[in-house]
């Protein structure tokens, strides 16, 4: 049996090594804050190497039916975890408070 891998190590690489990553790679014209942003990616990355360890360590016990199973069950949970972008740019320009229209107070 191979040595298995440590589930909560893998997890917390995944949060801190994505949390990083979406820190620079966030694009701010999708009108998702970098915190709410910062925070779904590192749920995300910590979702898939967490689930990708305990998968591993079930396929290598030749546990084939649990190891399937938790690797197509991270995978819809990072899928889950998605952004919703199918709204209208208006609907998000309207909930988004650094308009600069909402912020202005009109006499």
């Amino acid at each position: 049996m191979a040595k298995s891998l440590n589930v909560p190590a893998a997890f917390l690489t995944g949060v801190v090594s994505h949390g990083l990553l979406a820190i620079g790679r966030h694009n701010p014209s999708f009108y998702e804050p970098l915190r709410s942003h910062v925070l779904r990616r590192s749920l995300q990355g910590g979702i898939a190497l967490g689930g990708a360890a305990i998968a591993y360590n079930h396929l290598s016990a030749n546990h084939l039916l649990g190891g399937t199973t938790i690797a197509l069950g991270s995978a819809l949970a990072v899928w889950v975890t998605r952004p919703n972008f199918s709204q209208t740019d208006s609907q998000l320009k309207a909930t988004d408070p650094m308009n600069s229209d909402q912020s202005q107070s009109k006499p």
